[in-house]
């Protein structure tokens, strides 16, 4: 058979251990909030350090001149352009691709204007020139990632215009190992000056998209901070929902002693009362065996002299019977000896008187006997003559 567990019952506490059990909880839950607040307070100056740090890293504007292509080669798949030459900065500078921006793709060969934003993260203290010198290095070494990966087709005949720098009439192209043979454009023969307000507008927009992405990494600072104060608002509500349960729990022990002194007394006089109960039934039940011992004794007794009372009886009928037996022999042996008498006073009689007498016999007195004497006495009067 399978025992049911038992559930193992608490033992009660006093008032002096529940006080102490509710210190050390109040001061088991303060240590707690004192380390969660040193957390919480490490990671908003990490984090403020981290905007900080980011804050001070200032982007850098730049233009990637790929000399032997057109606008048109690209023009029917631009998208397709955008992505691979941010998927291929960010991987080869190691940043993410939100800090590469693409301003505008110009005619002129492919003149791509772009911005490198500084990623401030895991100890990231590089600035916007410094990522833009790294990709000019990185255009220079043949062995390097942004030569090797899907871009090596543009970037080996590629350089870097910073910006406010422009290259000179005397300036020698970018070196021609492993790059395509450099091909004058239109835009190169003759440059169109008649459109000063597009030029205007283009600053303008490259402004604002400069301003967009600082826009960004505020926008991200600021989402940094709401979730760390969100981590510290669910700290603040695990703490405050574990000292509501302390107290929920104190208050149950508390409320739990003191129904159980309210409800001592009444205890104490249901146990009297059950103990009174028993003793009473007890009682009764040993009075109930001695009246039943009485009553069998008392019994007993009445069943001995009715026993003594017929065995007496039976002995006073018996010495009736052999008194009447022994009245019954005396009386026979008086008759008989009356009648010997009696022959023998025939016998002294003359013959004639005996002869005249003859004829009728001297027939002795009657006497009766009682039958159920003789039936009693066993045959014992049978012999006897009963005479009528």
């Amino acid at each position: 058979a399978i025992v049911p567990e038992q559930k193992t019952k608490q033992p009660l506490l006093t008032e002096a251990q529940v006080m102490k059990k509710h210190a050390e909880e109040e001061k088991a839950a303060e240590l707690t909030a004192k380390a969660d607040a040193e957390w919480a307070a490490e990671l908003a100056a990490k984090a403020e350090a981290s905007v900080a740090a980011k804050a001070a890293l200032l982007p850098a504007k730049g233009t990637l001149h790929i000399h032997g292509y057109s606008l048109a080669d690209i023009e029917s798949n631009m998208s397709s352009f955008r992505y691979l030459f941010v998927k291929s900065l960010s991987a080869a500078l190691g940043i993410p691709s939100g800090c590469v921006e693409v301003l505008d793709i110009l005619q002129g060969s492919i003149k791509v204007e772009f911005c490198l934003h500084p990623a401030g993260r895991q100890g990231d203290h590089r600035d916007g020139a410094a990522l833009l010198g790294e990709v000019s290095d990185q255009l220079l070494e043949l062995t390097s990632t942004l030569r090797r990966g899907k871009f090596k087709e543009y970037a080996a005949s590629a350089e870097i215009l910073r910006e406010g720098k422009k290259p000179r009439d005397d300036e020698p192209p970018p070196p021609a190992i492993m790059r395509r043979k450099v091909m004058c454009d239109a835009q190169e023969q003759a440059q169109d000056l008649g459109h000063p307000l597009a030029a205007v507008l283009a600053v303008l927009q490259r402004e604002s998209d400069a301003c967009e992405a600082e826009h960004e990494g505020l926008r991200e600072a600021n989402d940094e901070v709401a979730r760390l104060d969100a981590q510290l608002a669910q700290l603040r509500q695990l703490k405050k929902d574990r000292e509501e349960q302390r107290r929920r729990e104190a208050e149950e022990q508390r409320l739990r002693l003191e129904e159980e002194e309210r409800q001592r007394p009444l205890k104490e006089a249901r146990e009297e009362e059950e103990r009174t109960r028993k003793a009473a039934e007890e009682e009764e039940r040993r009075a109930a065996e001695q009246r039943r011992k009485d009553e069998a004794e008392e019994e007993e007794k009445c069943m001995r002299r009715e026993q003594e009372a017929a065995a007496k009886k039976q002995e006073e009928e018996e010495e009736q019977l052999r008194r009447e037996q022994e009245a019954a022999a005396h009386t026979q042996k008086d008759e008989e000896e009356r009648l010997r008498r009696e022959q023998k006073a025939s016998e002294a009689l003359p013959a004639p008187v005996r002869a005249g007498a003859g004829a009728a016999p001297l027939l002795p007195a009657p006497s009766f006997f009682r039958l159920d004497l003789m039936a009693m006495s066993g045959g014992a009067l049978g012999p006897m003559m009963m005479f009528f």
